[in-house]
């Protein structure tokens, strides 16, 4: 009981603080407490669903909740009281409120529908995650966020080594302290591995603009980049691949030329230089066995065939379910059936965001959705090739990546439906508006340059409803 009252009172200043730092318009710094917050979480509580009940998972009235969810509905409520009422409403956020709207009214019809109110909620759960990451994204000052990466980089790169090493010797740390119980601390999980994929490439792209490099940080960055290799998930290095690919489309494209002095073939060498090292030297040494059967296990072997093949017949299944109800969808909490390991057959999503929308808020749940992702990505590319100040530019960059990847992850697995990457691609998505809010710059002093700047034109606004002008 002792506990509950601290946890109140600390809860009950840290929403009085947020509340002073709207009215002050300082939501970067409410955006860095979150992110905070929400790695931190990750890397302490990375097993999510092994995680004992405690203050990373406090149980109420026989619900789960996570450390996220508490500091998205203090930013939510901070937001309502600490925020000046006004402000336009433009198409981007339109478009993610009317989504969320829609979402939330499939949820409805879900328990309409008599669906197990426990899964309507749990799936319902994922656009307030995603409207609340968006919220708290839409705060960020991209320009102080890519110039301040060297803490946040090097200490998360120093985790990353800690769980590799402990993940290759087999083992794991304990710790029992009076609120909480970790199990399993060193491990990072796949869903935090994606994570930590989309910051590298967040840190490499902003250290490759800045006049003045630093290498440590351009290392740590390559080694976040290789985060999936401390698991064994497909789905993870699909992540990597997506990423990796689409940050070399940009790096080979003519925008580059203007906002780096860093050359494609120096980079793509050093990244190339530093993976290939590390590859070779984890054969050389007695955990080399380890590692290969980390990537047999991902690609390869009869667990792995009979996985694709139970994808492959739950989405047969849930195109007959959208067969049944195509427009609006048969709601929230609607499930297909699976065929398990061993033969054993139970419910769940159909593990691919496509259809899951589709099932549960049919096709005009899917166009309301549809529309969110070309807006977010169409602003994310703009911003990148016009945007005059080159740390708005990455850091845009970095964002529509996180989306992509994401979006790569989900088209095989539930992403939609952990929070854990349901949050990252809020934030991606609030970051791209906010950059799509922001007045003209006048270019940084002393940043590259090469070639001729050709800076088209700002965009309209499209996030005036979620920082509303003073």
């Amino acid at each position: 009981m002792v506990m509950f009252a601290l946890a109140g009172i600390g809860l009950l200043w840290l929403f009085a603080w947020f509340v002073r730092l709207e009215r002050r318009n300082q939501r970067h710094t409410i955006f860095v407490i979150f992110v905070t917050g929400y790695l931190a979480e990750a890397i302490l509580a990375s097993q999510s669903a092994r995680v004992a009940v405690g203050i990373l998972r406090p149980k109420i009235a026989g619900q789960d909740f996570r450390l996220p969810d508490v500091l998205i509905v203090l930013v939510l409520a901070a937001r309502c009281f600490g925020t000046a009422r006004g402000g336009r409403i433009m198409s981007g956020v339109m478009s993610i409120c009317a989504f969320g709207a829609w979402y939330a009214t499939a949820a409805v019809v879900g328990l309409l529908n008599q669906m197990p109110t426990a899964v309507v909620l749990f799936q319902g759960k994922a656009i307030f995650y995603v409207l609340g990451a968006v919220i708290v994204g839409s705060g960020v000052d991209t320009a102080r966020l890519s110039e301040h990466l060297a803490l946040p980089a090097v200490v998360l790169a120093s985790v990353l080594a800690v769980a590799a090493i402990l993940g290759l010797l087999h083992r794991s740390i304990s710790v029992v302290t009076p609120v909480q119980r970790f199990d399993h601390l060193g491990m990072v999980s796949n869903d935090t591995a994606s994570v930590l994929v989309v910051i590298g490439a967040l840190v490499l792209v902003a250290e490759a603009v800045r006049p003045r490099r630093r290498r440590a940080l351009v290392v740590a960055g390559i080694w976040l980049l290789m985060a999936p290799l401390v698991g064994d998930h497909r789905a993870t290095y699909l992540v990597l691949m997506v990423v990796v690919g689409m940050m070399l489309l940009a790096v080979f494209g003519r925008t580059w030329s203007r906002r780096s002095s860093v050359r494609p073939s120096v980079l793509m060498c050093s990244v190339l230089g530093v993976v290939v090292f590390g590859m070779a030297a984890a054969s050389l040494t007695p955990l080399s066995t380890v590692v290969l059967q980390r990537f047999d296990t991902a690609f390869a072997g009869e667990a792995t065939a009979r996985s694709s093949e139970s994808r492959v017949v739950m989405a047969e299944r849930a195109v007959e379910h959208i067969s049944e109800h195509p427009i609006i969808g048969s709601g929230v909490g609607m499930q297909v059936l699976r065929t398990g390991e061993y033969m054993d057959e139970d419910l769940a999503s159909a593990h691919n965001f496509l259809l899951d929308i589709t099932l549960r808020s049919g096709l005009v749940g899917l166009t309301l959705f549809l529309v969110v992702l070309f807006h977010a990505l169409r602003i994310g590319v703009q911003r990148w090739r016009t945007e005059p100040d080159h740390r708005t530019a990455v850091v845009c960059l970095a964002a529509t990546l996180g989306v992509a990847g994401v979006l790569s992850k989900a088209m095989v697995e539930p992403a939609l439906d952990k929070y854990r990457l349901s949050i990252l691609f809020g934030l991606c998505v609030g970051v791209i508006f906010c950059a799509d809010r922001r007045p003209t710059q006048v270019p940084v002093p002393g940043l590259p340059t090469r070639g001729p700047r050709a800076i088209g034109p700002m965009t309209p606004s499209m996030a005036d409803v979620i920082t509303p002008a003073r």
